[in-house]
């Protein structure tokens, strides 16, 4: 594969792995009670230490 030509990546998505185990359905509502709840308590998710965790966002002074 020349390097001037972009590699295709895949990546699959939280809500992706979620409908994958449990279903569309339940996946679904998983990931927007997740959502909800990251969003109302100011959280993100990330690897920490290689697990995922949640952890507080900051919001950071934007550059002039």
């Amino acid at each position: 594969m020349s390097k001037n030509k972009a590699e295709e990546r895949y990546s699959l998505t939280v809500l992706g792995i979620l409908e994958h185990r449990i279903g569309e359905t339940k996946g679904r509502e998983v990931y927007d009670a997740l959502e909800l709840y990251m969003r109302r308590n100011n959280f993100g998710i990330a690897l920490v230490d290689g697990r995922l965790a949640f952890v507080e966002l900051v919001k950071q002074e934007e550059k002039p």
